[in-house]
């Protein structure tokens, strides 16, 4: 007689994402660090998870990992549950942390021997040793805290997980390194690796990321693909005028605007939500220059948090 045991959490569904976050919380005592979050990255997918210090991206993270029990609710990883097969989703998981520890009389390649006689022999070891400069047979304690992040870095993509998490994954490297980190984030999800990215770096999740999350005091406030945040959230309009008096603050109010510089004959607006109200006002004024662009997602991002 045989006895099957399902290693999916609860019913597996084929067209469920790899990372399937459902309902988390997570308190710890009366505070609630992640208050009922909801959240799917699917295969390919790199997710920015964005918020400032104490929003619950970590406490997120480590819910992920299995480093801590959540409250309620639930995370799947390629079908597993996190918490109840931390051992088997973590086969397939690399991660990048905030605050690395080493032990301090290693070398590099000693940890790189370590996981290759864990995982097998990577394919990729040798490009990333070279292409991020790193000496592997510098002892640990002599390294700087950027060769240290280097190395948390190569070994979290030499085996070109399945599933890739990072929380402040660029933090000690140059521009330089920064733009190599992610060229190779790029090829491990166009090879099919889900990446969930937290980062207080806007800019990096804005160039990188093709979905965002918003969190803020432990609840999502915006889930969406970078480029529908981008057209919904905040238009930046410069502009110069023959006669200042044809524009008044009242004007601006009506179109859910907000005159946030003036000088003279120049105008800088704020224009929140739809822009085309703003357009009708423009053959009412003389207007000498213009132009309009969308504002950043980091201004997006202080919208929220006001």
């Amino acid at each position: 007689m045989y006895v099957i045991v399902s290693l999916f959490s609860k019913e597996y569904n084929p067209n469920m994402g790899v990372i399937e976050i459902t309902n988390l919380t997570k308190h710890f005592g009366n505070i609630k660090a992640v208050d009922g979050i909801s959240l799917s990255v699917e295969e390919g997918e790199i997710l920015g998870f964005i918020g400032p210090n104490g929003a619950g991206k970590t406490t997120t993270i480590s819910c992920m990992l299995g480093l801590l029990k959540p409250t309620s609710g639930e995370i799947v990883i390629n079908g597993l549950d996190s918490w109840d097969n931390t051992s088997l989703v973590m086969k397939d998981l690399g991660y990048i942390p905030t605050d690395p520890y080493f032990y301090s009389n290693w070398k590099s390649k000693d940890y790189f021997n370590y996981f290759e006689s864990i995982k097998g022999k990577s394919g990729l070891l040798a490009d990333l040793i070279k292409d991020f400069e790193l000496d592997p047979s510098i002892v640990i304690k002599n390294l700087s805290t950027g060769n240290k992040q280097k190395l948390t870095i190569i070994l979290a993509m030499m085996h070109s997980p399945k599933v890739l998490v990072m929380d402040e994954p660029t933090r000690g490297l140059d521009p330089i390194l920064q733009s190599m980190f992610y060229r190779y984030l790029k090829k491990l999800a166009s090879n099919g690796t889900t990446i969930f990215m937290s980062s207080h770096n806007l800019s990096e999740v804005e160039a990188i990321c093709s979905k965002v999350a918003i969190i803020k005091s432990g609840k999502l406030v915006e889930v969406g693909n970078v480029k529908a945040l981008q057209s919904k959230k905040m238009h930046i309009i410069k502009m110069t005028l023959k006669d200042p008096k044809t524009l008044t603050e009242d004007m601006i109010k009506k179109v859910s605007g907000q005159i946030v510089d003036h000088v003279t004959n120049y105008f800088e607006i704020r224009i929140s939500g739809d822009l085309n109200p703003f357009l009708s006002l423009l053959p009412k004024l003389n207007v000498i220059d213009i132009n309009i662009g969308s504002a950043s997602l980091e201004e997006l991002f202080l919208e929220y948090y006001k």
